[in-house]
């Protein structure tokens, strides 16, 4: 009696049939994935913004920022700008407590583990603040920070993007870096922080 089944060859077709299918699928699958992330971010800087200029609409001033040291503690708010650029500045609680502008900081979706968690929301960074403590201490504002507000306005905020580090924009300490922005037109997967700023929000 003869049994019926697949030979070797049929069973090796399909497997490469599957491998081919899966290679074509799973890089498509992490693109979408990447593409989501983005959207999402470029959403939560939008309602930042809306919540940073409601602020200053009842306040007079933009939210101060808040910055992370190296050696662990948190400063609110930050006072010396090379406080700022030495590991992580964000919006600090003025934007929660005691009215709600935003429900609660988002957190950087291309950032998934940090000591604290502040270091896992977004950069921001009141320029105005820095340079108003640079001309009570120092009597001036260097050209670096004056350039900033020039270039950027009041405050700038940033994500990480897909290659998951905040370094691609500079810093207050940092030269003027904007082909660091990302743009999604190099490779969905490519270096670039995606930007925001009071004078150019069509940055990201």
């Amino acid at each position: 009696m003869k049994r019926k089944g697949f030979t070797l060859i049929e069973l090796l077709i399909v497997v490469a049939i599957i491998g081919i299918l899966a290679a074509i699928a799973v890089p498509n699958f992490l693109e979408a994935q990447v593409r989501a992330k983005v959207s999402r971010t470029k959403a939560d800087l939008r309602s930042m913004t809306v919540a940073v200029e409601a602020y200053r609409i009842d306040n007079n001033y933009y939210p101060l920022d808040g910055a992370i040291l190296h050696l662990g503690p948190t400063i609110y708010p930050a006072q010396n700008p090379s406080d700022v650029a030495n590991r992580h500045v964000f919006a600090g609680p003025c934007l929660t407590t005691p009215i709600a502008y935003l429900t609660a900081q988002p957190h950087d979706v291309f950032i998934s583990s940090w000591e604290k968690e502040e270091e896992a929301f977004y950069f921001y960074s009141n320029l105005r603040q820095a340079s108003g403590w640079l001309r009570a201490n120092m009597g001036m504002v260097p050209p670096l920070i004056q350039s900033r507000m020039n270039q950027w306005g009041e405050w700038m905020m940033h994500a990480a993007g897909p290659d998951r580090d905040r370094t691609d924009v500079g810093s207050l300490a940092g030269p003027v870096m904007l082909l660091g922005v990302y743009d999604p037109t190099n490779g969905t997967v490519s270096n670039g922080d995606i930007l925001r700023t009071q004078s150019r929000p069509d940055w990201q």
